[in-house]
């Protein structure tokens, strides 16, 4: 009933029934809520997932429809991991919506190549040479150039408001380059907040009462 909405975007391999765990504090605030499978996920169309890159351009079609059909004047981002980068792509766009507000961003990594390295790290598997294989395929077979795509490329030209948060467990987003990544941002105004509990994209569930603050407190204001 209201003009704002939040769409949250989950990350990989995430559908949009994970991604409703995240909605309380949004309507707390009396906000919409928009939750979406990206392509190649749950119900959608796609065969290939672009890590942000085309599905960004399918996060403009849902602001179209918000705008057209629900009159919603005022749109918010929350997401996750990869779901990030499509919000970051979306306002790094000298053609960004005038309706989007901001981003609430958690666990979003530098690079696309740099946190699938730290996966297969994780699992003790040799890098050379399936990791950049795996970002050759995904340009031939997705037709999505993911290095150029990185968030690290692109946070310099956000204006509009950015609040992201970490764990400082985080093994994949790891903190000195999720640092880096907040430094970059050339938003005026932009927050990082970091929880010591909780690893990658897995902080609400292990600080619900002040994770839902945070977002509260940030959102709210502006």
């Amino acid at each position: 009933g209201g003009d704002k909405c939040v769409i949250i975007l989950p990350g990989r391999c995430e559908s949009l029934m994970y991604s409703y765990y995240f909605a309380a504090p949004y309507e707390k605030m009396g906000m919409n809520v928009l939750v979406i499978d990206a392509r190649a996920h749950g119900n959608s169309d796609g065969k290939y997932s672009t890590l942000g890159v085309k599905e960004s351009e399918d996060v403009r079609v849902w602001i179209d429809l918000l705008e057209r059909e629900y009159g919603i004047n005022e749109v918010w981002f929350h997401g996750i991991c990869v779901g990030s980068a499509s919000a970051i792509l979306i306002m790094s766009s000298e053609n960004c919506p005038e309706s989007v507000k901001g981003l609430v961003t958690e666990g979003c990594f530098v690079s696309f190549r740099e946190t699938f390295k730290r996966h297969m790290m994780d699992i003790k598997k040799p890098c050379f040479p399936v990791l950049d294989l795996v970002m050759l395929n995904v340009k031939k077979f997705g037709k999505a150039d993911v290095y150029k795509a990185a968030p690290i490329l692109h946070m310099g030209k956000i204006k509009k408001s950015v609040l992201m948060i970490y764990g400082t467990k985080d093994i994949f987003s790891i903190p000195k380059l999720s640092q880096k990544l907040f430094d970059k941002c050339g938003s005026e105004d932009k927050e990082i907040k970091w929880f010591d509990k909780g690893g990658h994209s897995h902080l609400r569930i292990n600080n619900v009462e002040e994770y839902d603050k945070v977002i509260t407190d940030f959102v709210s204001a502006r």
